[in-house]
């Protein structure tokens, strides 16, 4: 499936040229409007400070507070297993800019991002799903490694599961202002045309509902792709590389990167809920050096 025409969605998202990372600082946000329903996802859309906004947005989360609007506000009460703080991970730049005269974080101008509500039950998301516009929250972050495309990559695959497959859209929009081409191959039911709102319309999008034909569009787009990106809810790292060695004449060790799944609970290493494995049979940290990894790496 090829959608033909150009998005000017992606020309907003290139204005920002601040450092990638705010470190583990402590904000408030702004709901600018209710969870909306596109299809089978759920998306957020935040206002934070500007400062906050990182120029690259693929694999960068914060941290939110659940239960307390923001840290000057009574929490709610009842529910202990709420309060731990849920990652939210950035997928897009909001729409419209707002008028950064009237910002609510003083002297800080409004930056607008849009997040990925998980579909897991969980009683923090669904919170947060249920939080009406202008409602405040509190935040720690961002998080996340840079992990930015090639400059000399020209054909880009994406390889997912329906549930996160917006997770991998940022990397998309940098390819194609790039000049080049990206294929997504997702996960999922054949029938599901979720993801067509929210993706570039020049990326060409395969649906895979069946083991056999996700092998099959594997063998189809390895051979000709330069860099490769994927979620660990598609294909494991062992997996992946198996797919890799079958049809690719080669495994660089920077062609293939993983946005691996991890408990990121606390953004500083400290609770170690979030350890992955990685070659030769030690552990790293995903909220450290991660979320996004190099395949390579994690391959033991």
């Amino acid at each position: 499936m090829q959608r033909s025409n150009r998005s000017s969605k992606r020309d907003q998202s290139r204005t920002n040229t601040l450092p990638s990372t705010g470190g583990a600082q402590s904000s408030d946000a702004l709901v600018l409007k209710s969870a909306q329903a596109i299809g089978r996802y759920h998306v957020l859309e935040l206002g934070l400070p500007q400062r906050l906004v990182p120029p690259a947005l693929f694999g960068k989360y914060i941290l939110v507070r659940c239960g307390s609007p923001s840290e000057t506000e009574e929490p709610v009460r009842g529910n202990w297993e709420i309060y731990l703080r849920r990652p939210l991970f950035m997928f897009a730049v909001g729409g419209a800019q707002p008028d950064t005269s009237a910002s609510p974080f003083g002297g800080d101008p409004m930056g607008v991002l849009r997040f990925l509500l998980p579909a897991a039950l969980d009683p923090g998301y669904a919170w947060l799903a249920k939080l009406p516009a202008a409602a405040r929250l509190n935040l720690l972050g961002p998080f996340g490694r840079d992990a930015c495309l090639d400059a000399h990559a020209r054909h880009l695959l994406l390889v997912a599961d329906v549930q996160d497959a917006p997770l991998l859209l940022p990397l998309a929009d940098q390819m194609l202002d790039q000049g080049g081409r990206v294929s997504l191959i997702v996960r999922g039911p054949a029938s599901d045309r979720s993801l067509l709102a929210l993706l570039p319309i020049d990326v060409e999008l395969h649906l895979a509902d069946s083991a056999e034909r996700f092998e099959e569009l594997l063998a189809e787009s390895l051979p000709w792709s330069d860099a490769l990106y994927a979620s660990q809810s598609a294909s494991t790292p062992q997996s992946l590389a198996g797919a890799i060695s079958r049809h690719r004449a080669t495994f660089e060790p920077d062609y293939a990167h993983i946005l691996v799944q991890a408990d990121l609970a606390c953004g500083y290493g400290g609770c170690m809920a979030c350890v992955v494995p990685r070659a030769g049979g030690s552990l790293t940290r995903a909220c450290i050096h991660g979320p996004v990894f190099r395949l390579a790496d994690l391959l033991r």
